[in-house]
């Protein structure tokens, strides 16, 4: 009977986790933060994190122009590209997005920004550097397939970035700060392909 008894009492010494987190949360001190604090974190996270995305997004689109304009400067004649295959060349890109996006929304909620930005950026950089030892359409199509399949998760992940660093009302001015690197690279684009 002193058994069942002393089972059945509640131990007081134990409590979980959570509920040591918590007591200790409410016994430290809160800091309180000026309006002036908060326009200085702002300024030192877009010189940070903001100048990344925007350097990355501007990177990407400026891969899209430059193969575009790539044929006007004799692509199709180097790889010996016929019929549609120039074409297909440029779409094998976006269907691997399309393809994979499923896949990158399941990574992005799984694997913490930071590593999975990093890989897919460095990822993305190897599969733009090998297009250049492409020598066929089968390069071009592998190396653009893998492009794509890597950036497929890049601008889902900017957006989570942006939403992670920064107010609800400082959101929109940033999206549309790395969002509208996209006309700065077709410009720069453009002018590159008229000066060479």
């Amino acid at each position: 009977m002193s058994n069942t008894a002393t089972e059945m009492q509640p131990d007081t010494k134990r409590h979980s986790l959570h509920e040591i987190e918590h007591d200790k949360m409410m016994t430290e001190q809160r800091i309180i933060l000026t309006e002036e604090d908060n326009r200085r974190l702002c300024r030192k996270t877009d010189r940070r994190i903001l100048a990344i995305l925007m350097w990355i997004y501007f990177l990407q689109i400026f891969d899209k122009v430059v193969f575009g304009l790539g044929n006007v400067f004799g692509l199709s004649a180097d790889l010996g590209l016929t019929g549609d295959q120039y074409s297909f060349a440029g779409s094998i890109h976006a269907i691997a997005q399309l393809g994979w996006q499923p896949f990158s929304s399941y990574l992005i909620v799984r694997v913490p920004a930071r590593p999975l930005m990093t890989f897919l950026v460095f990822a993305w950089g190897c599969s733009a550097a090998c297009m250049a030892a492409a020598k066929d359409y089968q390069g071009i199509y592998v190396t653009r397939f893998f492009l794509g399949l890597f950036e497929a998760g890049c601008l889902p992940l900017f957006s989570i970035i942006t939403a992670q660093w920064y107010r609800r009302s400082e959101q929109p001015l940033r999206v549309a700060l790395w969002y509208g690197t996209n006309g700065v690279a077709t410009i720069v684009a453009g002018i590159l392909a008229f000066g060479l």
